[in-house]
């Protein structure tokens, strides 16, 4: 099961790493070097495609360039990494087999640098390696002058604000990896006529908006930046679907480079398409170096406000619930607990909610706590308990339906919330006047549709997650007052009920 790309490709990132430890930790360099070393000999014995050995990669990234990139790619690095001419003479040898533009003698230039292919950076690494070298040279500045001022009269096509526009899924990282490259060769190579790093800088500007929509491609930087790349953690759904609940991603990918506009400069932000808003590492890697290069330039400051704390715009721990039935004698809810949870996403599978009601009425018709039956619908893991106390002296009680076991999560649409159907009743003998659910706390805002119901408030192993408890006190007193106070639709609000609302005095709010 040989893989010469992924080891190769590995091998020349440990020996890029080693030079940044050579001075400051020469044993780790060496260490890295060591490995280095043993891996590119593995892919380089063994040779073969590591997508014919991993199957699924190859319906996404299968390697269509091969692996002769990675062989010289790699023996380049080391040679950088190292100095030992013998992986000097291994990166020219394997040079020469780089594949050539089709048609042509001379070696590809209409392609650039990305995951899959690295000739285009071979070209520049080894015309620094070897600035002797007239062929290096050659194959760099025909690939850079292809993209930036035009080789025999041939150039990349150009958006009309400016974009050297290479393909159609993810212009802006093919752009944006040349334009590091070319930063790379006019540093160190040449420059003619400052070519190449006008062309780079070009690049990096139209990306963080110097375009006709005048709108940065950076997630969280500059005027107008894409809100819904095409991340699912960044989107922060709970039900499992692309377009959402909710329609806006939660949280801000900072630094995050999308795939960008059309060869037309039209851009929709929009997670749906990933053409245009996909978001990936090889997206980033060259842009964050051209960044970097920019700042010697430019410089640039640190902004002390950066990042903002983030807070959950909506309430990620709450009870769903509709009344499924009601009479004289009983109310039937169904209570679903939900988990919309991303700041940061967990699943819970000890979720508990409450509902409290007001048995005022059956302590007058004679009845006790002890009377009243609960029962629920349904199997599994589910446990209700029996009436229990929270403001005996008041009268008020609540059932405990405990979601035990039941992994909640914001997984999917049957993931995050989990139902329970109870019955809260008394005998069927009691008058009517000992069953009054208007008063019950966890009743207010009920119907019978599926609603947010935040005076039915939910739990994890005891602790409370959402929702609104009852005061403890002279609860029928607050009732009364809150209703000639508020309106239906405020009440259901859990923001409204309590001292922050204080419309004209709340003599209440120290309940």
């Amino acid at each position: 099961n040989p893989g010469t790309e992924l080891v190769c490709e590995t091998a020349a990132s440990l020996a890029a790493a080693s030079i940044l430890f050579q001075n400051s930790n020469p044993t780790y360099a060496a260490e890295l070097i060591e490995h280095a070393e043993a891996l590119y000999a593995f892919g380089d014995s063994h040779r073969g495609l590591y997508s014919d050995s991993i199957s699924n990669a190859a319906a996404f990234y299968r390697s269509w360039s091969g692996y002769q990139d990675e062989l010289t790619w790699a023996a380049a690095w080391l040679y950088r990494a190292t100095g030992k001419a013998a992986w000097l003479t291994k990166a020219e040898a394997e040079y020469q087999n780089l594949g050539n533009q089709a048609g042509t003698s001379v070696k590809s230039y209409k392609w650039t640098l990305a995951w899959d292919d690295k000739s285009f950076g071979c070209y520049v690494l080894m015309a620094m390696l070897e600035p002797s070298s007239s062929s290096y040279k050659s194959d760099a500045q025909r690939w850079l002058d292809y993209w930036s001022v035009g080789y025999n009269g041939d150039r990349i096509t150009y958006t009309p604000g400016g974009l050297a526009w290479l393909d159609t899924w993810g212009a802006l990282r093919y752009s944006a990896n040349t334009a590091f490259a070319a930063f790379v060769y006019a540093d160190n190579v040449a420059d003619p006529s400052g070519r190449y790093s006008s062309f780079a800088a070009s690049q990096i500007n139209y990306m963080l908006g110097n375009n006709p929509d005048s709108r940065s491609y950076l997630c969280g930087f500059g005027n107008n930046p894409p809100i819904n790349p095409h991340h699912r953690t960044a989107h922060g759904a709970w039900s499992n679907n692309l377009q959402g609940p909710p329609v806006n991603s939660r949280h801000v990918l900072y630094g995050a480079l999308v795939g960008g506009p059309n060869a037309s400069d039209e851009y929709t932000d929009d997670r749906g398409n990933y053409i245009t808003n996909e978001v990936a590492l090889d997206y980033n890697a060259g842009f964050q170096g051209a960044l970097a290069r920019m700042y010697l330039d430019n410089g640039g400051f640190i902004d002390p406000n950066f990042p903002q704390p983030e807070q959950p715009s909506i309430t990620e721990f709450y009870a769903e619930v509709k009344i499924n039935a009601s009479g004289p004698h009983f109310t039937e809810p169904a209570i679903w607990a939900s988990n919309r949870s991303a700041f940061p996403a967990r699943s819970i599978d000890d979720m508990s909610a409450r509902y409290f009601i007001d048995i005022s009425e059956g302590i007058a018709a004679g009845y006790g706590p002890q009377d009243y039956l609960i029962t629920r619908n349904g199997g599994g893991s589910l446990v209700v308990s029996d009436l229990l106390p929270w403001d005996a002296a008041n009268h008020i009680y609540y059932v405990e339906v405990l979601y035990d076991g039941i992994p909640i999560y914001p997984g999917g649409a049957s993931e995050y919330h989990k139902e329970a159907q109870i019955r809260i009743s008394l005998p069927t003998s009691a008058p009517a006047s000992a069953w009054d659910p208007t008063n019950d706390w966890s009743y207010q805002g009920l119907s019978s549709s599926l609603n947010e119901a935040p005076r039915i408030p939910v739990y994890s192993n005891g602790l409370l997650l959402g929702g609104i408890e009852p005061p403890k006190g002279d609860l029928q007193s607050y009732l009364v007052w809150t209703q000639n106070h508020f309106s239906s639709e405020q009440l259901a609000n859990p923001a409204i009920v309590g001292p922050e609302a204080n419309p004209d005095g709340d003599p209440f709010s120290n309940l």
